[in-house]
């Protein structure tokens, strides 16, 4: 998605905040190791927030916590999320089985998108995406 603003745009924000989202391999996380944050320049910032796989990953909250914990980044009244989405098209000539293809878009389509996964304000979401062809789209 950061690559895709810089493309189109040529702009760059002042402050910037790469947001990753991991789900641990324990059923809950400590709220002291919901999030991490590494400086990586002056207003550039890799900010990871962890969540257990029990847990239901609500990322506003999981914010308000990180900026009451210390880390004053992220304010979410003026945060936008920029979400990197891939959308899936069928090819002319598929390199899997047609009904496998076919099964793999119901199910996509049928998934809950990030915004609600991780319980994004609308208004703040943009969506970045790209379209991938699956099977050949030349042949």
């Amino acid at each position: 998605a950061l690559v895709q603003i810089l493309q189109h745009t040529m702009t760059l924000h002042d402050r910037v905040v790469l947001l990753s989202v991991q789900i641990a391999e324990v059923p809950y996380v400590n709220d002291e190791q919901r999030c991490h944050v590494d400086i990586l320049l002056d207003q550039y910032y890799r900010l990871q927030v962890h969540f257990g796989y029990m847990e239901t990953v609500d990322l506003p909250t999981a914010l308000t916590h990180c900026r009451s914990a210390g880390q004053q980044l992220v304010v979410m009244e003026d945060t936008h999320f920029f979400l990197g989405n891939a959308s899936f098209v069928a090819g002319t000539h598929p390199e899997m089985a047609v009904w496998r293809m076919k099964l793999f878009l119901a199910l996509l389509n049928n998934a809950q998108s990030a915004t609600g996964y991780f319980q994004l304000p609308s208004p703040q979401v943009v969506d970045m995406g790209t379209r991938i062809v699956l099977g050949n789209p030349d042949a």
